[in-house]
């Protein structure tokens, strides 16, 4: 998809600074790192889902003494949810709330050790007055839990 994407940019007549951006398949391990902030990749198994073995990620996130994990789409028996969330405690975990059962996802959640749970990519189910049910659904777990709305902001 990169020539793709720099021919596009081409022809928007766009373009950045290449000693700044990078360009190419994400890998596992250490993606970036400057005196500020580091950014992880984590093997995830989300194209399970459809029976098909290609590469997604997790990203850990750390700086200024701070850690987020970002989760990005997960299996549907929430198998591959970060052991690094169960070993490490995070300042925040933003976690998909869509590919997979959140009763059984629970389970496992309740051995995360972060300090607060965002949900995003939310499924239908849990929007409107699907809520009051999500907020039942979390409600064991050991630390507070909200689904982020777009436009919110939230300070770490």
């Amino acid at each position: 998809a990169i020539p793709a994407f720099l021919n596009w940019m081409q022809a928007m007549h766009r373009s950045w600074a290449p000693a700044l951006i990078a360009l190419g398949a994400a890998q596992p391990g250490l993606v970036y790192k400057d005196g500020l902030a580091s950014v992880e990749a984590i093997p995830t198994n989300h194209y399970a889902n459809e029976a098909l073995d290609f590469p997604s990620f997790a990203y850990a996130v750390r700086g200024e003494g701070k850690q987020a994990l970002f989760t990005g789409d997960l299996r549907w028996d929430f198998a591959d949810f970060p052991q690094e969330a169960l070993a490490e405690c995070f300042d925040v975990c933003i976690c998909e709330c869509t590919h997979f059962d959140l009763g059984k996802a629970c389970g496992i959640l309740k051995g995360c050790k972060a300090k607060r749970m965002l949900f995003t990519h939310v499924g239908n189910e849990w929007h409107g007055s699907g809520e009051q049910e999500f907020a039942k659904a979390v409600a064991t777990l050991p630390f507070p839990c909200a689904i982020a709305h777009d436009g919110e902001v939230v300070e770490i």
